[in-house]
């Protein structure tokens, strides 16, 4: 473990950050290891993840007085952590459906502002909304107060509408403010009850202490719960809730089956989220059940990133093959991108037989994966062309796709007519490099 840190910390970014999932056996050890390999100041955060509630078996547990386990922890280490802060994405979560605070209408006319209350703004100018109140009986003492409010936002949908998404930028609370205001906002508030200065709504209370109006539209958003729901929200902190829920869903991602330390993708979707790097490359050198790589094509789908991923693993019980490689194969259709699956083979350095053909050209065969991997194509034979042989090359020609890219053989010469109607289709002619293999041929004696 310590070795694969070592490797990591090597392979972040300067602002790059990593990620590290353990449970309580063994995270006292892990913060003493990542503390010495990152650096204890480079510390970002220990997020608290709840991956199960108090159900099931651990019902009579908890029963008897026992302390039942419902979370997992996440290190977060940064490799600079004076950089590790920039233009990172906040995460959302559920708040109360109404603060109370929130008991007023800001209205403007002529530069002139006003405050109503919520009942009287909603009863003189919104009678449709006010019907909906009365007729549904969510009218308290004949009044629209927190109480009809909580009623009508959980039962309603045009209550709820109305109110989080129709005047929610009307809808204020007075707030404590320390901002510095220049004189001549200082003369606005003495002849005028309210006065807009950049993002703020000021005021003085009868003290002389400046105060803030701010609207209820900031503290609405979509969060980003198990259920994504438009309503007031609140910033996450280091305490990570409700992803029990996934857990219950779990072994249904990716359509195969982890008995143990398979991860939601809601969980690592969010993480990558919060870092908000949409070209970011993603390494995973834990991949097993290839959850990072799933969550990582989902985000892309979702706001358009361009996220690359790096899944490392063993084999040990064929778990590369029949989980991790099966996984992604399996979210081809709804998520689809450039997988491929690689084995290694051997060629023989030395023939039995004088005839045989030369190794470079038994090695040629091997060669498309390679030019796959570093131009992160697919050989199409339509816009992406090997040429192999001299001989097929107005074939090729004929056939590539404009705007395409043509690999050929060092030692075949293009012709000036050849190379002019590449050209026209705006082929790209890209010699297949030697240092793929240029090692073994220099062994056998056929590069030098």
């Amino acid at each position: 473990m310590s070795k694969r840190l070592e490797i990591a910390r090597e392979l972040l970014k300067e602002d790059g950050v990593i990620f590290i999932s353990i449970d309580d056996n063994e995270q006292a050890q892990l913060k003493l290891l990542c503390d010495e390999i990152f650096g204890e100041q480079n510390l970002v955060s220990i997020l608290c993840v709840e991956l199960s509630k108090t159900q099931g078996m651990k019902v009579k547990s908890a029963q008897e007085g026992r302390i039942v386990k419902n979370h997992e922890y996440i290190y977060i280490y940064a490799k600079n952590i004076n950089k590790v802060y920039v233009s990172r994405k906040p995460l959302l979560d559920n708040a109360d459906i109404w603060d109370s605070h929130y008991s007023k209408v800001l209205l403007k006319k002529e530069d002139i502002f006003s405050l109503m209350s919520i009942n009287d703004y909603i009863k003189e100018k919104h009678k449709d909304i006010y019907i909906e109140f009365e007729s549904n009986g969510f009218l308290d003492k004949n009044q629209i107060n927190e109480k009809s409010i909580r009623i009508g936002i959980l039962i309603n949908d045009k209550i709820r509408k109305f109110l989080y998404e129709e005047i929610a930028d009307k809808i204020v609370r007075e707030m404590a403010c320390s901002i510095s205001i220049p004189e001549e906002i200082k003369n606005k508030l003495k002849s005028n009850k309210i006065v807009e200065y950049k993002k703020y709504f000021l005021t003085y209370t009868g003290n002389g202490k400046l105060r803030q109006y701010r609207t209820l539209s900031e503290n609405i958003n979509e969060s980003d719960e198990y259920n994504r729901v438009l309503g007031r929200v609140t910033i996450r902190g280091a305490l990570w809730k409700g992803f029990y829920s996934d857990m219950m869903n779990i072994q249904k991602e990716g359509m195969i089956d982890f008995k143990n330390g398979k991860k939601p993708i809601r969980l690592i979707s969010q993480l990558n989220k919060w870092c908000n790097r949409p070209n970011s490359i993603i390494l995973d050198f834990f991949a097993g059940s290839a959850t990072t790589g799933h969550a990582v094509m989902q985000l892309n789908k979702e706001d358009g990133g361009n996220r690359k991923y790096i899944l490392c693993t063993n084999n040990e019980n064929n778990i590369c093959e029949n989980i991790t490689y099966q996984r992604l194969k399996n979210i081809q259709t709804e998520l689809p991108h450039n997988l491929k699956y690689f084995k290694t083979d051997f060629v023989a350095k030395y023939s039995q037989h004088q005839d045989d053909e030369i190794i470079f050209r038994k090695i040629f065969n091997y060669i498309k994966e390679l030019i796959e991997l570093e131009h992160h194509i697919q050989i199409d034979d339509k816009k992406y062309i090997i040429l192999k042989e001299e001989e097929k090359i107005l074939e090729a020609i004929n056939k590539i796709e404009k705007g395409g890219k043509l690999f050929i053989r060092s030692g075949i010469l293009l012709s000036t007519e050849e190379q002019f109607n590449l050209e026209q289709k705006q082929v790209k002619v890209i010699e297949i490099p030697e240092y793929y293999f240029k090692e073994e041929l220099k062994e056998v004696g056929e590069l030098w």
